[in-house]
């Protein structure tokens, strides 16, 4: 028995598989001697009509992306930036929000945005919040409650 799931024999298992399959069958007249097991023909695919093409950015997220742009732009007009954690050397691969857009912030507000180098935006973006008492220390990380409301000032 060295077959998976205690099958005797490659046979014994093609059969198993093909009892499990609606409307599968095994044909029994070949002589090879392998098992050929003859699944259904699939449900034809049915044309779907659309009438306009899926956009996949909306209007509304174009515009602040090229607000955003110009914000980047204005902001180091020098070009790449070095990475804002201060013991890495690194030129600046993405613009950290540490407000998220879902927590009250905003993509285009100059004081919401960070350059990071990728490693460290991938690190402050998907560790466990627990493990980055450093990223809470340099503002890299904020939340809610912690953002001005209205009319206050930061």
């Amino acid at each position: 028995m060295n077959h998976k799931k205690g099958y005797r024999s490659a046979e014994e298992a093609a059969r198993s598989k093909a009892a499990q399959v609606p409307g599968a069958t095994i044909d029994e007249n070949c002589r090879c001697g392998l098992v050929h097991v003859d699944l259904p023909a699939a449900p034809p695919v049915l044309a779907l009509k659309t009438r306009a093409r899926l956009r996949p950015v909306s209007a509304k997220r174009r515009q602040e992306n090229r607000e955003r742009k110009a914000m980047a732009a204005a902001l180091w007009p020098d070009g790449r930036p070095l990475c804002f954690v201060p013991w890495c050397g690194h030129w600046a691969d993405d613009l950290h929000e540490p407000l998220t857009r879902a927590r009250g912030g905003s993509i285009t507000d100059p004081e919401n945005a960070f350059p990071l180098c990728r490693p460290h935006h991938d690190e402050v973006t998907f560790r466990p919040e627990s493990e980055l008492g450093w990223a809470y220390d340099l503002g890299l990380l904020r939340h809610s409650w912690d953002a001005p409301r209205g009319g206050e000032v930061a």
